[in-house]
């Protein structure tokens, strides 16, 4: 009879345990920086592969941290302000012009595939056409990918809210005040000695209550505001680098295609590269610490 009463219990102990609300932690400096490292812990495993590249090109298209004395939230600040702008406006020069390094291969290849091969080139592809073509196959899909980019890019913007913490504290704010004047419009209409001495030690429970609140959500707000800095700067990166990785799809599928073109597709994968670097490295600057 016990064997049965124990698995009843132990079920019923993992069914508790299942359904236990998850434990809520403080929003606390601590946290925050734990979860921003959490989080360029994971992005940096990503980019692994390419680190030695990313030593030599540590800045991006709008950021770059390095040896800046101001601190790391001054310069998201500051760069927040021209990101705002990149984001609402519609400056085909300005975009193009960011991608002025994949021009040059771009133009060299337009111009390669115009001309007549020499002997030289017809000797090379005979001797590496398969390979020649499978680079201009892995262009084709680099451009693929770099469209896919754009596209989570987007996504990643319009799921990022800024002030989506600062309306919980509001929240809390507002549910406490329209408590507090619940209880003092009762006392109002409350004729029963009584009933009124009852609310009116609900009501300065409630007071201590709103100051105690008050107080702790002082005290979070400088992170509240360092989070909504971070999430805003991050979503207005991503909506500018969903623009540019956008347009570097549309000149990396003209790069594409098989045939006599090598080393300048070789140039311009190489630009792509250092294109991409410098879109990792935007993405990954509002996590920076410092």
């Amino acid at each position: 009879m016990s064997e049965p009463r124990e698995r009843d219990n132990e079920m019923q102990a993992n069914t508790a345990a299942e359904t236990a609300p998850p434990e809520v932690q403080a929003l606390t400096p601590g946290l925050l920086r734990r979860a921003l490292a959490k989080i360029r812990e994971a992005t940096s495993e990503t980019v692994a592969p390419w680190q030695e590249q990313l030593t030599k090109q540590p800045r991006g298209f709008e950021f770059d941290l390095r040896g800046s004395r101001e601190g790391v939230l001054a310069q998201l600040k500051r760069v927040s302000e021209g990101l705002a702008k990149s984001a609402a406006s519609s400056d085909d020069a300005a975009l193009q012009a960011s991608l002025s390094h994949l021009a040059v291969p771009l133009e060299l290849i337009a111009k390669r595939r115009s001309a007549p091969a020499s002997p030289e080139e017809e000797n090379f592809l005979k001797a590496h056409g398969p390979e020649v073509d499978r680079m201009g196959d892995d262009i084709a899909s680099a451009a693929r990918g770099l469209r896919q980019l754009a596209d989570l890019a987007v996504r990643g913007a319009a799921n990022l809210d800024p002030h989506s913490v600062s309306r919980i504290l509001e929240r809390k704010r507002d549910l406490g005040d329209a408590t507090l004047r619940r209880i003092e419009d009762k006392i109002a209409v409350t004729r029963s000695r009584k009933d009124k001495k009852r609310l009116q030690e609900m009501r300065d429970d409630m007071r201590n209550w709103l100051a105690n609140r008050d107080a702790r959500l002082e005290g979070v707000q400088p992170i509240v505001d360092e989070l909504a800095l971070r999430t805003d700067v991050l979503r207005k990166a991503c909506v500018v680098q969903s623009r540019r990785l956008a347009r570097a799809a549309e000149l990396t599928r003209r790069a594409a295609g098989n045939g006599k073109i090598a080393r300048e597709q070789m140039e311009f994968s190489a630009c792509l590269r250092a294109l991409a670097l410098a879109v990792h490295v935007d993405a990954a600057a509002p996590l920076e610490q410092g």
